[in-house]
């Protein structure tokens, strides 16, 4: 990756992103389950609803890209969106 410097700016303090967590899933039985998966498992993460819980956790849908009809819909925190 390419970094820029504008000459003469000051040097900003750059925060490392958070990363989008999983907390848990709905299973094929429509029962919220603990996540064993990561992230970083899945080809695409899309944000469906962010504050979905009571508690504020997002919903997420997790898929690969050779299949998008065997997803998982995941609760969690989708933070600054980098896995």
């Amino acid at each position: 990756m390419t970094k820029v410097i504008k000459l003469g700016e000051e040097k900003k303090d750059e925060k490392k992103p958070v990363m989008i967590e999983f907390v848990s899933f709905l299973d094929s039985d429509k029962q919220v389950s603990s996540s064993i998966t990561r992230p970083n498992d899945w080809d695409f993460i899309e944000l469906v609803c962010e504050n979905y819980t009571n508690d504020g956790k997002d919903l997420m849908f997790a898929y690969d890209a050779d299949n998008r009809d065997i997803g998982r819909l995941f609760f969690g925190y989708f933070n600054d969106g980098k896995v």
